[in-house]
């Protein structure tokens, strides 16, 4: 997964809305929902929700993500996350 696409979905783990990751990432909140877009078929998920929960229980929130979990899934490692 492109590192763009990795922070975006990182924040989607924090249950930020399109315009709150594009206010701290991207001056456009369409290249957000560009991101997304890739992010959905790689990771499996069919919705942003599902998205934010993968990140979650994969552990993937460092403490700069405000890190809550330690879980890991499957789902997770074959995105490469």
């Amino acid at each position: 997964m492109p590192p763009a696409e990795r922070d975006v979905l990182r924040l989607l783990g924090t249950g930020q809305f399109n315009t709150e990751v594009a206010d701290q990432l991207y001056p456009r909140v369409s290249t957000v929902k560009a991101h997304i877009s890739g992010i959905l078929p790689r990771t499996g998920c069919a919705n942003r929700v599902q998205a934010a929960v993968l990140v979650h229980d994969a552990g993937l929130l460092t403490d700069r993500w405000a890190r809550t979990s330690t879980a890991h899934t499957g789902r997770a490692k074959q995105a490469g996350l």
